[in-house]
């Protein structure tokens, strides 16, 4: 799970939220649709708990679960240290050809589930995993937005989180599909070129 974010870089975050909707070019009604979905992934791992609780305190709301809120929170950070404990940056080394954050998320929970039998991620799981083990930047927004708009790619869930919530998304047999071709295609790619260097070696 994505460490709570200070009060300066949540804003910043969701400035780069707002950004990227804007680059979308999305039609108007859709873009606070979207707005709307990507602050809920955000806030659902970066909303200070000083914060959420004066809010709580404002509208009236008791933590009903308090422990079974902790647990998920819990879980959520158990799966992302697991994943960037094992993970090797070697082995992996073809996600610097995936460029779109798209790609590199569907990466992202392939490996989870095929290698550690984690079925689904957050954004913020998926951006601070890219960042820990790859040293790839991908905030959560971005995230967020690639994946919220590859419905046909993965699976939406909705769960609780520390008194509000956020989204966890599972890979589908299309996504994984999708992603083992676009590698496919760049291993191809590689090979070609290697076996090109190879010949003009041989000639000279």
């Amino acid at each position: 799970m994505a460490e709570r974010l200070s009060d300066e870089e949540l804003k910043e975050e969701l400035k780069k939220a707002g950004n990227i909707i804007k680059d979308a070019k999305l039609p108007e009604e859709l873009q606070k649709i979207a707005f709307s979905r990507m602050m809920d992934d955000i806030l659902g791992h970066s909303q200070p708990l000083k914060n959420r609780t004066k809010s709580n305190k404002k509208k009236g709301y008791k933590n009903r679960n308090p422990k079974g809120e902790n647990e998920e929170a819990k879980k959520l950070k158990e799966e992302s240290d697991l994943i960037i404990d094992s993970l090797s940056r070697s082995t992996h080394s073809i996600i610097y050809k995936l460029v779109s954050a798209l790609d590199q998320s569907l990466f992202i929970l392939q490996i989870a589930e095929k290698e550690k039998s984690i079925r689904g991620l957050t954004p913020g799981q998926i951006s601070t995993i890219l960042k820990s083990v790859f040293k790839i930047m991908k905030t959560q927004a971005a995230v967020s937005m690639a994946l919220m708009k590859a419905v046909e790619y993965t699976d939406k869930k909705k769960i609780k989180l520390g008194g509000t919530f956020a989204y966890k998304y599972e890979i589908m047999h299309k996504g994984e599909d999708y992603i083992d071709k676009k590698i496919g295609k760049i291993k191809e790619e590689d090979n070609s070129y290697e076996s090109s260097e190879e010949s003009a070696q041989e000639s000279e």
